[in-house]
């Protein structure tokens, strides 16, 4: 019995390990999460330090989100390439806000991860911001 609890100990614990692993490699996408003020809303991407791709941006059709097409808000991608591991436990992107209407994963690859997101009408990308902060490399979209 005592045997057969230590096999099961030991197999819980490497699981653990194994699982834990890919989240703590450098370059790893850790979460993707937004925020909002009164003025603004946010989507933050935070990966490990270090991290060098602040990813790219373009418009893409309404396939994601039909309702889209049929008034005027806008789709809009963002890519990141060199990508260690996901760590998708720590998606928190809650819509929709008054800007940010819809918000999905689009592609993932090996290192490569992309997403689209739908804004209300009018509302613009303003600002796309890269700073490191305590070990982490952080990506912030500022919508307006």
């Amino acid at each position: 019995m005592k045997l057969q609890i230590l096999i099961l100990y030991v197999f819980v614990c490497l699981s653990l390990k194994g699982i834990s692993q890919t989240c703590v490699v450098p370059g790893s996408l850790v979460s993707v999460n937004n925020m909002f003020t009164e003025k603004y809303d946010y989507l933050v991407f935070k990966f490990l330090k270090p991290h060098t791709d602040k990813g790219f941006f373009s418009k893409t059709s309404a396939v994601f989100f039909p309702k889209a097409n049929s008034n005027k808000n806008t789709n809009h991608k963002i890519t990141f390439n060199n990508v260690a591991n996901f760590c998708y436990n720590k998606v928190n992107v809650s819509a929709p806000t008054k800007r940010l209407l819809n918000f999905k994963v689009d592609q993932q690859n090996d290192h490569m991860v992309s997403y689209v997101f739908e804004l209300a009408e009018g509302k613009k990308i303003m600002g796309h911001y890269v700073y490191k902060h305590h070990g982490f490399y952080i990506v912030k979209v500022r919508i307006e």
